[in-house]
C-alpha cells in the first residue's frame, strides 16, 4: 500500500482547503487593490499544503520525496506573493515593476531547480531518516542551499515585508493600523513556525510546521476579509481621499469616542492633539464647545452659524450610520460660509436688477417719447407705454416682446381692408434699423407714414447697443429712440 493516511495528512487536506476557500473570498473583491496579490499567495500556500499532504501520506521514501519536491512550488513562490501582497497593501507599489519581480523569483525558481535535481548535488537535502512506523513522518537532513538559499532568502523576504508592515502599523490611523496587524500576525504564523522547524523543537520528528501554519494564516484572512473588511478600504486611497478634502470627516461609536478623524476636522473643531483616537470626543480638547455639541447631539442636517475671532462661520452638519456597525457615525462637517454668502450676494443683486429695472419701465413709460429696443432679427425685447399706444397699438407692454413691425403692421391693415392708406408706415423710408447694425454707428433718421389713417412724422435716433442679455446672447441689440417732430 503506498498511501497511509493520517491525522496530519487530514489536517494538511483542511489546511489546503481552507487556504482555497480563502483565495475565493479574496478573488470576489478582485476589483479592489491588493486583492489579485492576496489571491496569488493563499493560493501558493495550498497547493503547498495540497502537496505535503500526499508527502505525509506517503508509504515509502521515493514518494514523500516526489511530493515533497512538488510541495516546493508553493514553498518556494509563498514568500515572494507574500512580500508583493505586502507591497501593494502598504502602497509601495513603485517597488512592484516587471523587472522587480521577476528579481525576486530569480532565487526561488533556483531553489525549484536544485530541489528537483537533489540526487545530483544534495544541496536541499542532504539525507533522509527511516520513515517511523507511529507517525509515518520522515526527516529530511539539509543541505547548504536549503539553509542560505531557501531558508535565508524566505526570511530576508520576511523581515522586508515586516519592517513594511511595522511601518504602515505606526504611521496609519486606527482603522488601517488594524487590518495592518491582522496582515502582520498572518504572515508572522510561518515564520515562526519555520524556527520551531529548523531548531528541531517539533513536536513531531519530520513534520514541518510551516505548512500547518499556513491554516491559521488563511484563517485569519479569512476572518479579516469577513468581519474587518481587510481589502474593502484602501488605506493608502483614503489617506489621499480623506486627508485632502475640505469637508471636515470623523466617525465615532455609541460612547462617542472617535474611531477616526480627518485634518479638517481637527481645525474645525480647534482639536490641538492629533492623536485622540479611542478617547471620547468630549475629552478630545476641541475649543469650539457649541460645533463639538453640534457634532455629538443626535440631530441630522443642522446649520450652525458660529462667531469665531473676528469672523462668523456656518457649518452644516451631516450625521450617517455605519453599516455592520451598529451605534457608530459618520460625520462630515462642512463649513458653507462662502456658500451662504454667494447666495447672499446674488439674492441682493437680483433685488438690485429687480429695483432698477422697476425704476427704468417707470421711467420709459412715464415719458412721451417712443422708446424701444429690437435684437437683430428685428424683434422686440423692449417697449415703453408711448410706443405701444402711438405706433404699435399693443395691449400692454409685454405684447410685443418676439414680434416684428409687421406683426403689428398687418394686424392693422386688416382691421381696414378697404382703405389701403390706413397703415402705411416706414413703407418709404429705408431700412435704418439695418444701416445702423451694418455701420455700428449712432444715427438720425427721418420716418414717416400713416398710423390710424393719420400720418406720421418721426425724428428717430438709433444706435448699435454693446450690452448683452443672457436671453439674446447671440445677438447684438439695437436700441431706438423715437422723438415727435413737432
Amino acid at each position: 500500500m503506498n498511501y497511509i493516511f493520517t491525522i496530519y495528512s487530514i489536517l494538511f487536506l483542511v489546511t489546503s482547503l481552507v487556504s482555497f476557500f480563502g483565495a475565493f473570498l479574496a478573488w470576489q473583491r478582485r476589483s479592489v487593490k491588493a486583492a489579485r496579490e492576496l489571491t496569488r499567495l493563499i493560493i501558493a500556500a495550498g497547493i503547498w499544503t495540497f502537496f505535503i499532504m500526499f508527502e505525509t501520506a506517503s508509504a515509502t521514501a521515493e514518494l514523500k520525496i516526489f511530493w515533497s519536491k512538488l510541495a516546493y512550488l508553493g514553498a518556494v513562490t509563498t514568500p515572494v506573493f507574500y512580500m508583493i501582497f505586502v507591497l501593494r497593501f502598504t502602497g509601495k507599489e513603485k517597488f512592484i515593476t516587471i523587472s522587480r519581480v521577476l528579481f525576486l523569483f530569480v532565487v526561488p525558481l533556483i531553489s525549484l531547480l536544485i530541489a528537483f535535481t537533489n540526487e545530483k548535488h544534495l544541496l536541499l537535502w542532504s539525507g533522509f531518516s527511516p520513515i517511523s512506523s507511529e507517525t509515518n513522518m520522515m526527516e529530511y537532513y539539509h543541505g547548504i542551499w536549503f539553509w542560505i538559499g531557501y531558508m535565508g532568502y524566505n526570511n530576508l523576504l520576511l523581515l522586508l515585508a515586516t519592517y513594511f508592515l511595522i511601518s504602515f502599523i505606526i504611521h496609519h490611523k486606527q482603522t488601517f493600523r488594524r487590518q495592518g496587524i491582522v496582515v502582520y500576525i498572518a504572515g508572522f504564523c510561518p515564520w515562526v513556525a519555520g524556527i520551531l522547524y529548523v531548531t528541531g523543537l517539533n513536536p513531531v520528528p519530520g513534520l514541518d510546521l510551516v505548512p500547518v501554519s499556513m491554516i491559521l494564516s488563511a484563517s485569519i484572512f479569512i476572518y479579516a476579509l469577513i468581519y474587518t473588511y481587510l481589502l474593502d478600504l484602501v488605506p493608502i486611497a483614503r489617506e489621499t481621499l480623506v486627508e485632502t478634502l475640505s469637508d471636515g470627516m470623523l466617525v465615532i461609536d455609541g460612547q462617542n469616542r472617535v474611531q477616526d478623524i480627518n485634518r479638517a476636522a481637527l481645525k474645525f473643531l480647534e482639536i490641538q492633539n492629533k492623536n485622540i483616537l479611542g478617547f471620547p470626543l468630549e475629552l478630545s480638547g476641541a475649543k469650539d464647545d457649541r460645533l463639538l455639541s453640534g457634532v455629538i447631539n443626535t440631530e441630522n442636517d443642522l446649520q450652525l452659524e458660529i462667531q469665531q475671532k473676528n469672523n462668523v462661520k456656518i457649518f452644516k452638519i451631516n450625521k450617517q450610520p455605519i453599516k455592520n456597525q451598529p451605534h457608530s457615525r459618520l460625520i462630515i462637517i462642512r463649513d458653507i460660509t462662502d456658500k451662504i454668502e454667494s447666495q447672499h450676494e446674488i439674492r441682493m443683486g437680483e433685488q438690485r436688477y429687480q429695483s432698477m429695472s422697476a425704476m427704468f419701465r417707470l421711467m420709459a413709460d412715464n415719458m412721451s417719447d417712443m422708446l424701444w429696443a429690437k435684437d437683430l432679427n428685428n424683434r422686440y425685447i423692449f417697449t415703453n407705454k408711448a410706443m405701444c399706444d402711438n405706433l404699435l397699438h399693443a395691449s400692454d407692454t409685454d405684447e410685443p416682446i418676439g414680434k416684428t413691425d409687421m406683426f403689428f403692421a398687418e394686424r392693422e391693415r386688416m382691421k381696414h381692408p378697404d382703405r389701403s392708406d390706413w397703415h402705411t408706415f416706414g413703407e418709404l423710408c429705408q431700412d435704418s434699423d439695418r444701416v445702423v447694425i451694418e455701420s455700428g454707428k449712432a444715427e438720425r433718421f427721418d420716418e414717416y407714414g400713416n398710423v390710424s389713417g393719420k400720418f406720421l412724422f418721426l425724428d428717430a435716433r438709433k444706435a448699435r447697443s454693446m450690452m448683452k442679455t443672457e436671453k439674446w446672447s447671440e445677438w447684438w441689440e439695437v436700441h431706438t429712440i423715437l422723438h415727435y417732430k413737432r
